[in-house]
């Protein structure tokens, strides 16, 4: 067997003679030291502005033959070459003798010039037939300078290249210019066949520096995520929107544009959310959009501007309902005894309104929104699926909800609009989520599935241990990622974590807890899964998970596995094991039935 460079035939090859060839080199016994290059590129040519030599064979012993294969039938009229029947006939000026002979000289120049003691091989060409008899004769090449269907028949694939090495040497030593020639130099050693490989064809990889990568990940994340705005132009013909749609489709980006719509419309605009995190990062991305912005939009979270609207302050948070009932009450009754001028927004935006669905917040919304929610405009962005990690009065015994129930009470005429395609995740990601969390119905697309992601999953027996893989984690994330892009999440509180463990012991300096005026450039945040819901970063820890059975437990993970954008890690405790493999193993076969059913719709389509 032949050492093939390549060491399989390109599928985009579609000559059934460098097919043939290819096969017959790979498999003759008598080939065994010979290393064969296919589809050789001859970039200085000397006649064309390139080149291909079909096969370079390389003989131990012999020496270097340059071979042009023709498939199929060969005639010459008038001086063209015509290969092929009609209608399908190629024609050329250049026959396969000639073509072969430029590309051998071609590539000897080049040898020579890396390498002046390799010039004193014998480099010779010719041309096979493989699938016509060929007995034409003429000065332009030698009688023993090809091999044709019938002696392919007969003879191994060695043979006939060796006949055509013997017939060059002799003809070679009788040419009286060759002076270079010499019977034993001349013929290359293994070495100078290897030295010829490596000048030639040699293998070479120029790795892309990890940051570089994920840099030019970060952008085109970005711009798939712009690419969904499109979704928006449904706005202008339905005041009433809803857009669903599971985590990565781009939700939050949507909202922001949007805001950014509805100001440029001289709207006054009220853009805001439940957690916290996410309502200080929608004010720095709506920081400065607008000259006017002062005046046409409040930003921020829900629970934030109320305050501001029932002008009360951290002195008056009292109470374990002082969120969910007192502190609504309070602006309620301020604006039915007119301290609050009612309505006060033309325009309303809720990202991650899941969170904001329950009757409370929504008496509020209605008086602040002109037209109240029934009649006035408005646009809310959720995951009603998975993400309501709040708890709700509403949840059934089951411990499942129907948030949407709640606002159709209200609004009982607005338009729906999926989003299905993620845009944020890379694809091993996306595909995690959709398996381990059993995203039903899944993800339709994801939106470019050439990312390079990644999802490790580490089982951990104590707290201690857990802690030695978190500092081991670190460490080698940092040796692709800023400090200031890994985040690490827990499913409980900081000072309890495994991160919050490792920074009050001081055992990892460059971590430190996530605040929302604070820089963290240099080091590394960690937080609750619950205070960084709605908000994403390239690399993503998550620490603490004891459990993984019910509706809680699996959306505290949906949740926290869907902020990773590159690479995700997960610390499972070791009695998850067996939820894990069950929820991954349901998962699978929901994916493969959601892939069946697709194949489906597509065939009748």
């Amino acid at each position: 067997m032949a050492r093939m460079i390549p060491p399989y035939i390109s599928s985009s090859c579609c000559s059934p003679g460098e097919r043939l060839l290819f096969r017959r080199f790979k498999e003759d016994p008598a080939t065994s030291e010979w290393i064969v290059l296919h589809s050789f590129g001859v970039a200085k040519h000397p006649v064309r502005r390139e080149g291909e030599i079909d096969f370079v064979v390389m003989v131990p012993g012999e020496g270097i033959l340059c071979l042009e294969i023709k498939a199929g039938q060969v005639a010459r009229e008038n001086g063209v070459w015509k290969y092929g029947k009609e209608p399908f006939v190629r024609t050329s000026l250049v026959g396969p003798f000639r073509q072969a002979s430029e590309g051998m000289h071609a590539i000897h120049k080049q040898v020579t010039s890396d390498d002046s003691d390799l010039g004193f091989l014998l480099f010779s060409s010719g041309v096979i037939f493989t699938l016509v008899d060929f007995h034409e004769m003429s000065p332009e090449w030698h009688s023993w300078q090809y091999a044709d269907r019938s002696m392919l028949g007969r003879y191994p694939v060695s043979e006939c290249c060796l006949h055509i090495l013997a017939k060059a040497h002799d003809h070679i030593r009788k040419v009286p210019s060759a002076k270079w020639y010499d019977p034993a130099k001349s013929r290359p050693t293994k070495k100078q066949v290897m030295k010829l490989a490596g000048i030639l064809r040699g293998d070479f990889e120029y790795t892309v520096s990890p940051r570089v990568a994920l840099e030019e990940e970060e952008r085109r994340i970005i711009k798939f995520t712009e690419d969904q705005f499109s979704a928006l132009d449904v706005i202008s013909e339905n005041p009433r929107i809803v857009f669903k749609g599971p985590a990565g489709t781009g939700k939050t980006f949507l909202a922001i544009e949007a805001a950014k719509r509805a100001t440029s419309s001289k709207k006054r605009t009220m853009l805001t959310c439940y957690n916290r995190l996410l309502g200080h990062w929608l004010s720095i991305q709506m920081r400065g959009s607008f000259d006017s912005q002062d005046t046409l939009l409040e930003v921020g979270t829900f629970h934030g501007i109320l305050m501001n609207l029932a002008g009360m302050d951290s002195e008056d948070i009292k109470g374990e309902d002082f969120w969910t009932s007192k502190l609504p009450e309070v602006v309620v009754e301020r604006a039915l005894e007119g301290i609050i001028n009612v309505p006060i927004f033309d325009y309303l935006i809720i990202d991650e309104a899941q969170d904001l669905l329950r009757d409370e917040y929504l008496d509020v919304l209605d008086l602040l929104l002109y037209g109240g929610l029934s009649s006035g405009k408005w646009v809310f962005f959720g995951d009603f699926e998975r993400q309501a990690i709040y708890r709700h009065d509403n949840w059934d015994e089951a411990g499942t909800q129907d948030l949407l129930s709640i606002l159709k009470q209200r609004s009982p005429h607005y338009f729906s609009f999926p989003l299905r395609t993620n845009c944020r995740n890379a694809e091993a990601i996306a595909v995690g989520i959709e398996i381990t969390c059993g995203l039903k119905p899944g993800y339709s697309r994801i939106l470019e599935n050439s990312l390079e992601g990644d999802i490790d999953v580490v089982f951990y027996h104590n707290d201690l241990e857990q802690e030695h893989f978190l500092e081991k984690s670190l460490t080698e994330l940092r040796n692709v990622f800023q400090p200031e892009e890994i985040v690490v999440l827990s499913s409980r509180e900081d000072n309890s974590s495994a991160a919050g463990h490792l920074f009050t012991q001081g055992k990892f300096t460059d971590l430190t807890p996530l605040r929302l005026e604070a820089g963290h450039k240099g080091y590394t945040a960690f937080c609750s899964i619950h205070a960084f819901k709605g908000i994403e970063s390239p690399a993503v820890i998550i620490t603490d998970i004891e459990n993984l059975r019910g509706d809680q437990a699996s959306a505290l993970t949906y949740v926290g596995m869907s902020r990773a954008r590159l690479k995700l890690v997960i610390f499972l405790h070791a009695r998850c094991r067996a939820a894990y493999t069950e929820m991954v193993r349901r998962g699978f076969i929901l994916r493969r039935t959601k892939g069946e059913s697709d194949g489906k719709a597509r065939k009748k389509s």
